[in-house]
């Protein structure tokens, strides 16, 4: 049986429990406060990131794994029989570069692991089923090649809907991707906000906060695929959000297992406080 590890980094969001778990070893992005540098998920919490930024007089920065810090994580496991490396989305962070330039380095050193790299073309909790999936076929001794053609279905049948407090983050940080609705907090409205094919769009606008988590448990009943029975809610340091959310899908599907986790320092430089989303499992048809 091939002994097979899943490496990711810390802009998946993936909980210190979770990747404990299930294995899979995380790699620190850096979360930067003026002259001060954190290890997103290692040396800042979420709940302190969130205090921090609040208290910011300017946006938070981050800089992603460099080429050796994923080689270093790589020869970790040199003797094993091959490595996987999920990345977040390439159209929003040059990870994937970065962890592909590293991983033909580390093949042409002749250790006995070979390493592949994939771009999870999500972020945060819409990686996460991609993980999860991956260190669970790499437990039962499939290989890299087996795995990438299970994640590439998965990947398509990610479904991430979210509402954030304000654009004002997503716009200073330049990652608004194809988000139409850019003067929303001008006109005081939200928009509904997904992440699919690698970036984030608008799907449409309401009046306020609490009407957008109406859309987003809306986009759940007609879309999830109910087979599936666990979702992730997320949230910015926003507790309440997340709970009124999670009522509305138990109120759709009593029975579901919902995850309850913050949106980590990475992602949440861009969301600002207060986003409120879930990722599920989309049905295939849709």
């Amino acid at each position: 049986m091939k002994k097979i590890k899943i490496i990711t980094q810390s802009g998946s969001d993936m909980t210190a429990a979770m990747a404990e778990k299930y294995g899979v070893h995380v790699i620190p992005d850096i979360v930067i406060f003026g002259d001060t540098q954190y290890l997103g998920g290692e040396t800042i919490t979420a709940a302190e990131f969130y205090d921090k930024q609040d208290k910011a007089s300017s946006l938070p920065t981050s800089s992603q794994p460099n080429m050796n810090d994923y080689i270093s994580s790589f020869e970790m496991y040199k003797d094993y029989d091959e490595i996987l490396c999920i990345t977040v989305t390439s159209q929003m962070s040059g990870s994937f570069n970065s962890a592909s330039i590293a991983a033909d380095d580390f093949n042409s050193a002749g250790y006995n692991a070979k390493a592949r790299v994939f771009d999870s073309e999500q972020v945060s909790f819409g990686m996460v089923f991609q993980l999860v999936k991956a260190a669970q076929m790499a437990e039962q001794g499939f290989g890299c090649e087996e795995i990438i053609v299970e994640l590439e279905k998965i990947k398509k049948n990610i479904g991430v809907y979210f509402v954030m407090s304000s654009l004002e983050n997503a716009r200073k940080g330049g990652r608004v991707g194809k988000i139409r609705a850019l003067a929303a907090d001008i006109l005081n409205v939200k928009p509904v906000l997904k992440f699919e094919d690698g970036t984030v769009s608008d799907t449409g606008v309401v009046k306020n906060f609490e009407q957008g988590l109406c859309k987003i448990a809306e986009k759940y009943r007609t879309m999830a695929d109910f087979e599936v029975g666990e979702c992730y809610v997320f949230h910015a340091g926003n507790e309440a959000g997340a709970a009124s959310l999670a009522e509305k899908l138990r109120g759709i599907k009593p029975d579901l297992d919902i995850h309850t986790e913050f949106v980590g320092p990475v992602i949440g430089i861009y969301t600002g406080r207060g986003c409120t989303g879930v990722a599920f499992i989309k049905k295939e048809s849709i």
